[in-house]
């Protein structure tokens, strides 16, 4: 979340400022906020579906979104053969009539599911949390510890 607020505060600041009226200005003059990129990024992200991976950069599916994620799908987007970048979705088992067409996103976790697409997963299997701990505090809690313990305290 950080480095997206301070890459749209950059973009905003350094690039966008300066178009309106400039040779390179691609929006007629009209003067591009950070919220109208903030907005345009999250209609963007949305529609992208990571076809190779998380890791992988994400394709523009623009109909994409009117599948629903699980983690057990009855369909999948695939390459096409003969690459190109090319891709179709493709049913993992017959579907009946009105049944929703269920994609998997990935093995993601929450925060990339609501960042990218603006939802969590209940007890998501994918979901982590990342904790730092100060060696220093660790150090201090061990040692007070002991004083308590030896009646120091």
């Amino acid at each position: 979340m950080k480095k997206r607020c301070k890459w749209l505060y950059e973009f905003s600041t350094e690039v966008l400022a300066r178009l309106p009226g400039s040779p390179e200005d691609p929006f007629g003059g009209v003067a591009v906020d950070i919220n109208a990129l903030g907005w345009a990024m999250a209609a963007v992200s949305s529609r992208a579906f990571r076809t190779r991976g998380p890791t992988q950069p994400a394709a523009m599916l623009p109909l994409i979104d009117m599948a629903n994620h699980t983690f057990s799908p009855n369909a999948e987007v695939l390459p096409l053969e003969g690459g190109g970048g090319a891709v179709g979705l493709f049913a993992r088992r017959a579907i009946t009539e009105g049944e929703p067409l269920l994609l998997s996103y990935g093995q993601l976790s929450n925060d990339f599911l609501f960042m990218d697409y603006g939802f969590i997963v209940e007890d998501n299997p994918y979901d982590s949390v990342q904790l730092r701990f100060d060696v220093n505090l660790l150090q201090v809690r061990a040692s007070a510890r002991r004083a308590v313990g030896s009646g120091l305290l």
